[in-house]
């Protein structure tokens, strides 16, 4: 794959990077560890937080990626089965929620309609 690219993002080079993190996650004994470094928020966004869903590197990775298929679902030229390999490549419990993963569907199906 070269810069001839028909899509306006680099949606295979992140599918990779995804596919990388997920395998290396996977493989990654899990230790329940979090981020703990919250000093710079007021006590009840510390308390909010920690009763959330866990910070956890997949449950932001996941986030980001919601983001970012909102971002690139506006592309005319993205393909049916890109856009379903990114959302299927982040599991269900690594999203808290799945609000950003329905926008993002959304904006894909207004593009074509």
């Amino acid at each position: 794959m070269g810069y001839s690219s028909e899509t306006l993002y680099e949606i295979d080079c992140v599918q990779r990077m995804l596919d990388h993190f997920m395998v290396a996650d996977r493989d990654h004994d899990q230790d329940g560890s979090e981020i703990t470094d919250l000093g710079c928020l007021e006590d009840n966004d510390v308390d909010l937080i920690r009763n959330s869903h866990s910070l956890t590197p997949v449950t932001m990775v996941a986030n980001l990626i919601d983001n970012y298929l909102a971002e690139v679902a506006s592309d005319v030229n993205l393909k049916l089965e890109k856009f379903q390999s990114l959302v299927a490549t982040v599991t269900d419990f690594s999203r808290s929620n799945d609000d950003g993963m329905y926008r993002a569907i959304d904006i894909y199906i207004s593009m074509y309609s």
